[in-house]
């Protein structure tokens, strides 16, 4: 799922160097918005959301329960 395009952008021109450094970083800044869209949109990451929420759910019940259980044995005489 995970790609990398790493490449290696120089800057030589001082006069331009501004110019073309904010070009740069906003081309990479669209392309990141792309690719979280696509991968959003994706039934894989759908599913894995789905596998989160479930396992989140039973993480705060067995938290919830344990915190109660805790304080039903400080609470015993």
């Amino acid at each position: 799922m995970a790609t990398s395009n790493s490449t290696r952008e120089t800057f030589d021109d001082s006069e331009s160097r501004h110019d073309e450094m904010h070009s740069t970083i906003e081309t990479w800044l669209e392309d990141l918005v792309c690719e979280v869209g696509d991968a959003v949109s994706s039934d894989q990451f759908r599913e894995w959301l789905d596998v989160q929420s479930d396992t989140q759910g039973h993480k705060y019940v067995k938290t919830l329960g344990g915190s109660m259980a805790s304080s039903a044995v400080s609470a015993a005489p």
